[in-house]
């Protein structure tokens, strides 16, 4: 049965931002003027990261995959780092890092509290500990990328302005070694 006028999904992707928005005439006003009338609206907001400290260049948020570059290069010639977080990123930052001395601060009792509860947490506490296996897993996922072959001289990130936030695999082609040999001790 084919869809009726009315049934069709219609949208509209506006690059920009939103300057306003009126309830009773359900229109939209970017900031360059223009309106646009809507019968159901979704607002997607987007993310900033919440950074200790604002304006230091020794704290870098990590958000989209172009801070995720500058965060390679800083790490690159870094003998010890402070992670300070206990989101997605964290987690898989304090894995995934090596030859570097890391110090992992959480406000909460366990780490991991969003994904799991604290028996959990002190389950996967001996993954932090072992050794990595040689060959990454096989990824089935598809993957989109809209990196072009020109690259900017100077990262979105580098300039101060966020891109689309990080999905799963995110750090697959970002080599995240530090400088140093570090023997983990304990948790």
């Amino acid at each position: 049965m084919a869809a009726t006028e009315s049934e069709k999904c219609k949208f509209l992707i506006v690059g920009g931002g939103i300057a306003g928005v009126t309830r009773a005439d359900q229109t939209v006003c970017t900031e360059d003027g223009r309106h646009y009338e809507y019968e159901k609206l979704c607002i997607c907001a987007g993310a900033r990261p919440k950074l200790i400290t604002h304006g230091n260049p020794h704290v870098l948020g990590i958000r989209d995959r172009d801070s995720a570059q500058v965060f390679q290069k800083r790490l690159s010639s870094a003998r010890r780092i402070a992670v300070v977080g206990n989101g997605g990123i964290a987690l898989e930052l304090v894995y995934e890092i090596e030859g570097c001395e890391m110090i992992w601060a959480v406000k909460d009792k366990a780490m991991g509290n969003t994904f799991f509860d604290a028996g959990a947490a002190q389950f996967l506490v001996p993954q932090l500990e072992s050794a990595k296996p040689k060959a990454p897993a096989i990824c089935k996922r598809t993957k989109y990328s809209t990196e072009g072959p020109e690259h900017q001289e100077q990262s979105a990130a580098e300039r101060g302005e966020l891109g689309s936030a990080l999905g799963p695999d995110w750090h697959e082609g970002i080599k995240l070694k530090g400088t140093k040999e570090v023997i983990v001790l304990g948790y």
